[in-house]
Parts: C-alpha cells; structure tokens; sequence
C-alpha cells in the first residue's frame, strides 16, 4: 500500500471519527494534532513528543492518543506500556488494514468511540436501580480478580489483577495488579494490601466506606459481603428445551441463569451445592 493511500485512509477515518464524536457531545477540535512516526523508531520517545506537540499547539494536554498501526507486534505492547504506565494517557490502537475496508468504515468507527468514550470516563451503558439494586440500594463495591500464569515450563512468577468499582451504577472502575512470588500460584499473594489500597481509592472518591463487598471469584474475610466464584475449566453442559430460550445456533443465551431444579435453593454453598449458575458466553 502506498503511502498516499494510507494518508487517505487515516485522513477519511479522521474525519468521520470527528464528526461520531461532536455528535457525541465530545469535544474536540477541528484540527487535531497529527504526527507520523517511523514505527521502528523508539516509542516512549515519540509518544511524549506527540504529547509536547499536542500540549505546545493547543494549549492543553492531550486526552487521548489513538495510534493507526500497520501490523501488531511489539509496537502494541510499547504504546500500552508507555500511555498507561508512563505518561498516564489512554490510548487506542486501529490496525490501518481495518480502516481500508470498502465498507464498514462507520460501524468501525462507532465501535472505537464506545472504546474511546469509556476511557475518557464516559459511561456507555448504564442498568436502572431496580436492575442492579442489590447495588444502588445499599453502598456496595464490586471487587473482580484473576492471575495470568505463564505457559507450561516457563517458571516466571504469575501476575494478579484486581479491580473495584466506584460508583453507584457500578460503571466506573479502578485495578491494581501485583507479582506473585511463587510461579503458577493461584493464590494471589498481595490480595490484602491490594485490598486495602483500592478501599482508600473509594473512599477518596466517595468520602465514605462501603457497606458491603462482592467480590467475584475469590475469597476475602471482611465486612459484609458476597463472593461470587467463576469457574472457566468445567464440563457442565446445558441444552435449551424450548426454540425461543436459545439463541441462533441452538445454545443458550449469555448470562442466562439457572436457579432451579438441578440445584439446592436451601444453601448458598457454591462449591457444595450450588444455588445458580451464570452462563456467559
């Protein structure tokens, strides 16, 4: 592809990525700063220089950077690491080959703004209080965890992710992650200061405590809360009995949830007698 063409291409998706996000009662201007880069050169340089450059000509700092990259490689995981840990600026990458696509440029382009919109801290979605009550009635947090481990024989510590939400609608969130000491550990080693940190962060956020926790797939012993253990590694197989409970190919729909029947409402023990199951797709 020729260098002229992949201008069009950048310059047709500005343009259209301009007008979804005025529309969206985004802000910008019309003339955002562009630059173009050498993606063999070194990018925490290029991306603080493309963040002088911004902040030089517009007189604020930039928002968010969105990066049109020719191919995935080690570039990817540099601009996420330089954005997120270094210069704390969110970042999109858009493989240029989406962009020269005949058709579909404006579902391409909707879909990078949903992505866009909720890390500028927009909501993109929201569930009403009688949908997500057992939130909004009382003050909960949702805390979330999971450990990526390395692959077999490779004896690299395992690293944790925790994450809590902020606010009522249960929308806005905040992680920590931390390295586990022992390698294929699923214990996570940290949970407690990791814990304790993300409760000065609400509280910060809030002024106040939370009133209960549900922690979703581990198990922490404090205040009042519920825990919620996803498991991913199982055999359990359910079939729809009627046409219009399943979804076009015959399986069940996303987050369906059986509470009946096959279980033992008398106990809220998921390990021994579950009370329900949450199917996701």
């Amino acid at each position: 592809m020729s260098l002229l063409w992949k201008l069009r291409f950048c310059l047709r998706f500005t343009l259209q990525m301009r007008g979804i996000l005025k529309t969206e009662s985004l802000d910008i201007l019309n003339d955002p700063y562009v630059m173009y880069a050498n993606p063999q050169g070194e990018i925490t340089t290029l991306l603080n220089i493309a963040c002088y450059k911004s902040l030089f000509n517009k007189n604020y700092p930039s928002h968010i950077i969105i990066c049109i990259l020719g191919s995935i490689g080690p570039i990817y995981g540099e601009i996420k690491r330089t954005g997120d840990m270094q210069l704390g600026v969110p970042n999109q990458c858009i493989l240029l080959k989406r962009l020269a696509r005949k058709n579909g440029i404006d579902q391409i382009c909707s879909n990078i703004f949903l992505k866009v919109n909720a890390k500028l801290g927009r909501q993109n979605v929201i569930l009403t209080n009688d949908q997500i009550d057992f939130v909004s009635s009382e003050l909960t947090i949702i805390l979330s965890a999971d450990i990526f481990h390395s692959g077999r024989g490779d004896n690299r510590p395992s690293i944790a992710a925790v994450y809590v939400s902020l606010d009522s609608k249960a929308t806005r969130y905040t992680g920590r992650f931390s390295v586990n000491k022992n390698s294929q550990n699923e214990i996570i080693e940290d949970l407690k200061g990791i814990v304790i940190n993300l409760l000065h962060v609400f509280y910060q956020r809030n002024q106040v405590l939370p009133r209960k926790i549900l922690f979703i797939m581990m198990e922490l012993v404090k205040l009042n809360f519920n825990i919620i253990i996803l498991q991913k590694r199982h055999h359990t197989r359910f079939m729809p009995t009627e046409p219009r409970d399943s979804d076009k190919l015959g399986n069940c729909c996303p987050v369906t949830v059986v509470d009946r029947t096959i279980l033992v409402k008398q106990e809220f023990d998921f390990c021994k007698n579950e009370k329900f199951i949450i199917l996701t797709s």
